[in-house]
């Protein structure tokens, strides 16, 4: 046995006698007019990039302006037809009502084709003989009130309306009232 290793064998680590002598090679250079022509082509894809960027931006700002004037405009467009029908409404007496102890209300519509349509009722909603229910009177409680008060403070108005009785003196009721 000898310590030599055979010549196509070679210990890990060391590299084989043909490769160690040889120089390393140097980097390939690449041309200028590549790099420059490679450094041109990235400016105009960031240009290309921001100017997308600042389009994307505008766009948003745009959209975002049309949508609060749509918002705007589609009040008035709404209170300008509403108007235009108040315009066109009249109340007139009617004989067959037996008003003060009722509170009777008819709709009489001409369209433009000539038909007419009509409703009438004999009593108004909320009147003994057509009744609120508790929930369609804390609704409209509830619409009424937070014009003026938070709505919590309308929901604990209700609850201590509902306790009156219980109640040693108005001053809570008339803190709610202010709330």
């Amino acid at each position: 046995m000898t310590d030599k290793p055979a010549a196509d064998e070679t210990v890990a680590g060391e590299k084989p006698e043909a490769e160690a002598a040889a120089p390393a090679a140097a980097p390939e250079m690449v041309p200028a007019e590549q790099v420059t022509a490679a450094l041109e082509a990235a400016a105009e894809f960031k240009d290309r990039l921001l100017r997308t960027l600042a389009e994307m931006e505008n766009l948003r700002k745009r959209t975002e302006r049309e949508v609060n004037d749509a918002r705007t405009y589609a009040v008035s467009n709404f209170a300008r037809d509403v108007l235009a029908v108040a315009d066109k409404t009249h109340c007139v007496p009617d004989p067959a009502s037996d008003y003060p102890v009722h509170f009777p209300g008819e709709v009489i519509v001409h369209l433009k084709g000539g038909r007419e349509l009509r409703v009438r009722k004999a009593t108004s909603l909320g009147t003994p003989e057509v009744p609120l229910s508790r929930y369609a009177i804390e609704e409209k409680f509830l619409k009424n009130a937070t014009r003026t008060i938070a709505p919590h403070a309308a929901k604990r108005l209700i609850a201590r309306i509902y306790r009156l009785e219980d109640a040693a003196s108005l001053s809570e009721i008339m803190a709610l009232c202010t709330a």
